[in-house]
């Protein structure tokens, strides 16, 4: 029934699908696009169409001048995270190869997202075997990581209490935070020894150091982590990496500050 929002088993929402088809209809051949258009290229009926640009339109996605719908500002903000997210890709990219040759271990980049972090890219040693199983494109609860703890330690404070706003923390592992007055203090030592580390609370098999890369104008937009397997990372390894992560962090920030508005090396390639 038209208006009942759908699931099918697969798990796909087919009112959701119909919105999309719309916003993707706007990429052919560009400029602004009529009713009749837009449903066509989706393959809407025209009713259901107007419907959902109505809704597009209320959230921003879409905008209206007369009879022609145009691409509205919500979808070019995303489309802007989404190339700083890129650039940052790029500009850190190099750096971590570096740090990967140096220690022999996975190096990783992520940003947060909400309660989560989002893995952007990866650089991995020779060795075909690793039990590092995050990927670029993954997230993995923020307070479970070491690249989550230097971003809620580094970031806003706002934000780092609104994570804090909770009873009781997911928990992963045996050794994961789940107490929001336990977190506080650990990104309290984070911050006062300049890096992070995860102690096998995300993966029972696996420790990370982790440290913040700054913009600009001094806020910290992503970080950077060593990850290995907890036998290759003991307690007494992790001071000197934690320095060691928080110079390579240092010169991403370094790369990206001088590097804005340059074109980044790289830039639409995706590490192989």
């Amino acid at each position: 029934m038209e208006g009942k929002i759908r699931e099918r088993r697969d798990g796909r929402v087919e009112t959701l699908a119909r919105g999309l088809s719309l916003l993707v209809a706007f990429g052919e051949g560009g400029g602004g696009k009529t009713l009749t258009e837009l449903a066509r290229a989706a393959g809407l009926p025209k009713p259901t169409a107007m419907r959902m640009l109505r809704t597009l339109e209320e959230f921003g996605f879409v905008s209206r001048e007369g009879r022609l719908y145009h691409v509205g500002p919500r979808c070019l903000s995303l489309g802007n995270l989404y190339d700083l997210d890129e650039d940052l890709r790029c500009w850190s990219l190099p750096v971590m190869r570096e740090l990967t040759q140096e220690v022999g271990e996975v190096v990783q980049l992520a940003v947060l997202k909400g309660r989560e972090i989002l893995y952007l890219e990866r650089t991995e040693p020779r060795r075909s075997v690793t039990v590092v199983l995050s990927r670029p494109g993954s997230t993995r609860p923020a307070h479970c990581t070491a690249l989550g703890k230097a971003l809620l330690a580094f970031g806003g404070e706002r934000e780092r209490e609104e994570y804090l706003a909770v009873d009781r923390l997911e928990s992963r592992t045996s050794r994961s935070i789940t107490s929001p007055e336990a977190l506080r203090a650990e990104l309290e030592v984070t911050r006062r020894r300049g890096y992070a580390v995860d102690d096998t609370e995300s993966d029972e098999e696996v420790r990370c150091v982790a440290a913040p890369i700054f913009d600009g104008v001094g806020m910290c937009i992503a970080a950077m982590s060593v990850s290995a397997p907890a036998y290759r990372l003991p307690e007494e390894r992790q001071a000197a990496l934690g320095a060691l992560v928080r110079e390579y962090a240092g010169r991403v920030t370094q790369a990206y500050c001088r590097g804005v508005g340059q074109v980044p090396p790289g830039a639409g390639r995706r590490e192989g």
